[in-house]
């Protein structure tokens, strides 16, 4: 059994946001959008964090304690979360969760899913913004989410991203849109609850980001491409080496997102478009590509820490910038 995903919440009738539908034994689903208070219970997230003090043995049979450091511990079961030094200031779930609200104003059931990951390290909860997306030339439905994370572990600070999901194939779309900010993040100290007003301010929640996204998006859905110049822009972005042999080249993740593009249902509508070779990219990554995990990382939940915090969100990024520019 893996244990990337611990526990986690989601509307069924939505779907699986970010592709979570492996650990469905370790899930509760629902049947509609919840309150983050509500949404804090049916994800088994109603659990605090204590810093307790660190020792370890002395030769006399003794203990000693770690001045320099404490444990980030879990209450209900006593699990150590990380190791942090004592200025580290605890955020609890239920008070990320609350920021989630006040960052939109929102007190409302506008939330599908949340969860804990790597026996709670991190926890996340998503919030659908009714504010729906239209791309010009594509006939899905685009949602707008925003996506608040938070760590326990010393190495992951409280972070809020705006995304989109493609809905006729729940891929995420995390375009990373030049002045449209689209990420924030805030370090564990004291005062961050204060800065609140910076996060809403710089994330430009309400509509700049859906009326960017929604004009570049339209404007690649309008630029059209042959195969030959698909090809040329995917072996830029996924460069070959020379050295490989035919069956490497038939497995690299240029063959693997050329061949999505050229096949998949998904994409009926705009495959023959710059937008359509973004989907391309995003639904290769999100659904098709090949995540190893290690030991205690099966590969579904190593799939979804790429996803939500690792090189998935940075690739779609990358891919937006350069289709965009096609």
């Amino acid at each position: 059994m893996s244990h990337e995903v611990e526990t986690m919440a989601f509307v069924g009738s939505r779907g699986l946001p970010w592709h979570i539908g492996e650990t469905k034994d370790r899930s509760r689903e629902l049947d509609v959008l919840a309150t983050a208070a509500d949404m804090l219970g049916y994800a088994g997230l109603d659990w605090t964090v204590s810093q307790r003090p660190i020792y370890v043995p002395a030769k006399d049979g003794s203990f000693k304690p770690v001045e320099r450091f404490v444990s980030n511990t879990r209450d209900s079961d006593d699990l150590s979360l990380g190791i942090v030094k004592p200025a580290y200031h605890v955020l609890q779930n239920h008070d990320a969760f609350s920021l989630a609200d006040d960052i939109v104003d929102s007190g409302e059931a506008n939330y599908d899913t949340a969860g804990s990951l790597r026996k709670g390290a991190i926890v996340f909860l998503s919030m659908v913004i009714p504010a729906g997306i239209k791309v010009a030339g594509d006939p899905s439905e685009h949602e707008l989410y925003l996506l608040i994370s938070n760590g326990h572990d010393g190495r992951h600070g409280l972070n809020a991203a705006v995304t989109v999901v493609r809905t006729v194939c729940k891929n995420t779309l995390d375009a990373a849109l030049g002045s449209a900010k689209t990420r924030f993040a805030l370090r564990h100290r004291s005062g961050m609850e204060q800065r609140i007003g910076e996060a809403r301010k710089a994330l430009g929640i309400t509509f700049d980001y859906r009326d960017t996204f929604q004009q570049v998006a339209s404007q690649m859905a309008k630029r059209t491409l042959v195969e030959r110049e698909v090809e040329e822009i995917l072996a830029k972005m996924f460069p070959l080496s020379e050295e490989l042999s035919p069956a490497r080249v038939d497995n690299s993740v240029y063959a693997g997102v050329l061949a999505n593009w050229k096949s998949s249902p998904t994409l009926d509508g705009i495959r023959g478009s710059s937008w359509g070779v973004y989907n391309a990219v995003t639904e290769y990554f999100d659904h098709i590509a090949d995540y190893r995990g290690g030991v205690a990382t099966g590969k579904a939940d190593a799939r979804t820490e790429s996803i939500l915090f690792g090189r998935t969100a940075d690739i779609r990024g990358e891919a937006m910038k350069v289709l965009s520019k096609v």
